[in-house]
């Protein structure tokens, strides 16, 4: 059974604290030290491992690992930068 590859299962908190962590180390890594169209290539593969580990730790809770999807929308909308429209 794959921790990052396979989405059904469950996950304690414990090795999901840890795992997580590693995760967000490895974004910030790509995120602060890596630039240019490696850097996003990189997050956009680490993203399915990521949320494989909140499905299992959301199905570990008792909730549906559907709510995995929840935070996209704010998380892009924080993340993006945002267009200015300048009027001359």
């Amino acid at each position: 059974e794959s921790l990052f590859t396979n989405p059904a299962g469950l996950i304690a908190r414990t090795p999901f604290t840890t795992t997580a962590l590693t995760v967000a180390a490895t974004l910030a890594f790509y995120a602060f030290i890596v630039t240019g169209r490696t850097a996003h290539f990189c997050m956009l593969m680490i993203f399915y491992p990521a949320a494989v580990l909140l499905a299992r730790r959301l199905r570990d809770m008792g909730q549906s690992a559907w709510l995995a999807l929840v935070p996209l929308r704010p998380q892009q909308v924080l993340v993006e930068e945002p267009q200015v429209l300048v009027l001359l």
